[in-house]
């Protein structure tokens, strides 16, 4: 099963370059410590099968935590589903059993 780690992307906060063109390449818009996305694969070409299967755990303005779900044939738009849930503890068990659930029907990490 992938791990789903944190991160933070953002260094501290420096108002006086908060203008700059470039410190919006170097710092993201937001401060990043939500888990990793991830993505999984089932591709079966006797069956004309590719579908991808994305879990993302995201935080909103309003500081709540949302589970997305984005599913759908590899090269399409999909669909998507997007479930709020009271912390990221919570969110992130959510996460884990929709990924061992895909995983038991043949999704896989891209290699």
């Amino acid at each position: 099963m992938p791990v789903i780690n944190k991160r933070n992307l953002c260094g501290p906060f420096d108002s006086e370059h908060s203008l700059d063109r470039t410190f919006w390449r170097v710092h993201p818009w937001t401060m990043d410590t939500m888990p990793d996305p991830i993505c999984l694969l089932r591709r079966d070409p006797s069956l004309n099968m590719a579908r991808f299967y994305r879990v993302e755990i995201l935080q909103d303005l309003f500081g709540q935590t949302n589970l997305q779900r984005s599913w759908g044939r590899i090269g399409g738009r999909g669909q998507s589903l997007m479930i709020t849930y009271g912390s990221v503890d919570q969110a992130e068990h959510a996460a884990r059993r929709l990924i061992q659930s895909k995983q038991r029907r043949g999704y896989r990490a891209p290699a």
